[in-house]
């Protein structure tokens, strides 16, 4: 795969990581908040950006949540950054413990917690672009003018 491929493939990695992290978000916001969901979509967003990191760096990985497993591979092709790919490894329990009955059981995690681990998520992500965006641009939006503006529908304010 050449390297406009990769950057196309870790670009579609960026963009499904990006949906993770605002549903995290999104869960971490809402009232009550729904911390368990939250806290899988944290693991699953990080986990999509070391595979985004892996495909650029031309790295086969196998099918797995453990962010261990793909922050050491990761590591030697971004020997600069091996400190915030540790820092995904304690967001792996957050892949299964949640989401299925039958898991060892954990105490759901504190909010701050959430927070830690969506900057974490956000700076991982800003890293990735660093790569990415120079082979394929992110899009921009189009300039607003009379025919790109939208109105909500009669009702709905």
């Amino acid at each position: 795969m050449s390297d406009p491929e990769r950057a196309r493939e870790a670009a579609q990695w960026l963009k499904i990581a990006d949906e993770d992290r605002r549903v995290a978000l999104s869960c971490r916001l809402m009232t009550p908040p729904a911390i368990n969901s939250a806290a899988y979509h944290c693991q699953q967003a990080a986990e999509k950006l070391l595979k985004g990191l892996l495909v650029l760096a031309g790295v086969h990985f196998p099918k797995t949540h453990d962010l261990l497993a793909l922050s050491q591979l990761a590591a030697p092709f971004y020997p600069e950054d091996r400190a915030i790919l540790a820092e995904t490894i304690p967001l792996t329990a957050w892949a299964v413990v949640y989401r299925y009955p039958g898991v060892e059981e954990q105490s759901s995690p504190e909010e701050s917690e959430l927070d830690d681990a969506l900057a974490l998520i956000t700076r991982l992500a800003v890293r990735l672009r660093q790569f990415v965006d120079p082979i394929v641009p992110e899009p921009q939006m189009p300039e607003e003018g009379p025919e790109s503006s939208l109105s909500p529908p009669d009702g709905i304010d």
